[in-house]
């Protein structure tokens, strides 16, 4: 129980979930435009120009840590009952304590992950709350993570940073190769794994830390997969800023 008891502690000196308690709900372009009207960075082209990009950047990131917080908060809900199956298995001698000691520090990973997708949550509110220059907190109205699209604008033609995009791009074109794995084999893999292990679990086909094992890839793959937008996000962002 000391785990559990642990994060329950951890949870209770937190801040809330990404600032959500009295939040606006805004759309980015209601976000930029409220940005211009209030943060002094807008007054000049250049400072404008990196108040749109960080303000994407912040957006961006706030979403990648609400899917993180979803993902892990399924897989925290799914493993719940770790602690009393492996005591009790203990207890009949079905497994020795370090094996025992191996389920519960899967436990406690996952939970802190939990607990650091919730910081990283209510990080982005405070610094989306820092570039608005506003007293009250904002999130953003549709929280589905998507990819991002760069808006290309007027090319910039300044030849010191075509080594710096190019670079830029090419990264940005491995993160692109790297999701078409996700959208093609690994997502379909894990929503498949997730389902036909849960089945068998309702059936009593498999016993519940086999099981645990076994859908351990599954959440592997969501959670590779939300990191990699997140990469590909935020490269994108900043290939705009350079290159257009």
């Amino acid at each position: 129980m000391r785990t559990t008891l642990f994060i329950i502690l951890l949870l209770q000196v937190l801040p809330g979930s990404g600032q959500s308690y009295n939040a606006r709900a805004a759309t980015l372009e209601e976000v930029l435009e409220t940005a211009m009207q209030q943060n002094p960075l807008a007054d000049s082209a250049p400072g404008k120009k990196v108040l749109v990009r960080d303000i994407k950047s912040v957006w961006h990131q706030w979403l990648y840590y609400l899917s993180r917080k979803k993902v892990l908060e399924e897989y925290t809900n799914l493993l719940n009952d770790i602690e009393r199956i492996t005591l009790l298995r203990y207890t009949t001698g079905d497994i020795d304590q370090l094996t025992r000691l191996h389920y519960l520090d899967k436990l406690a990973s996952v939970q802190t992950d939990f607990v650091s997708a919730e910081i990283g949550l209510d990080m982005a509110g405070n610094n989306l709350q820092l570039l608005l220059c506003s007293q009250s907190p904002v999130v953003p109205s549709d929280s589905a993570l998507t990819i991002y699209q760069i808006d290309k604008g007027t090319v910039n033609l300044n030849s010191g940073k075509n080594l710096l995009t190019t670079h830029k791009q090419l990264v940005l074109d491995s993160l692109f190769v790297r999701l078409q794995y996700y959208y093609q084999a690994g997502l379909p893999y894990a929503g498949a794994l997730l389902q036909v292990q849960q089945a068998r679990l309702a059936a009593e086909e498999i016993e519940y830390l086999e099981w645990a094992v076994e859908i351990e890839k599954a959440f592997a793959i969501k959670l590779g997969y939300l990191k990699t937008l997140n990469q590909y996000n935020q490269h994108a962002i900043e290939l705009e800023y350079y290159a257009w």
